[in-house]
């Protein structure tokens, strides 16, 4: 176990000596966590131009929502009246 530890404590000295960093165990302390701060609904655009469509409203959310659920629930009628026609 020994043997072990002082493997591992060399091949980290080594290492840190290979990044050009003071403190060979500072390899092992985790980076800077800050990150820069974003406004909520701020998406990265990848490549393309930013969206101009607006988000919609809890009202409109509410409403698309229980068309659509309308909407499947009328598909699956039609397929279900479909299966059993077929049997």
């Amino acid at each position: 176990m020994f043997v072990a530890g002082a493997i591992f404590a060399t091949l980290v000295a080594s290492l840190g000596g290979c990044a050009g960093q003071e403190d060979p165990l500072s390899a092992l302390t985790p980076p800077d966590p800050k990150v820069p701060e974003v406004q909520d609904n701020t998406y990265p655009t990848l490549g393309t131009a930013p969206s101009t469509q607006k988000t919609l409203s809890p009202a409109e959310r509410s409403k698309l929502q229980s068309e659509l659920e309308s909407l499947a629930a009328s598909r699956e009628g039609k397929v279900k009246r479909a299966i059993e026609a077929d049997q």
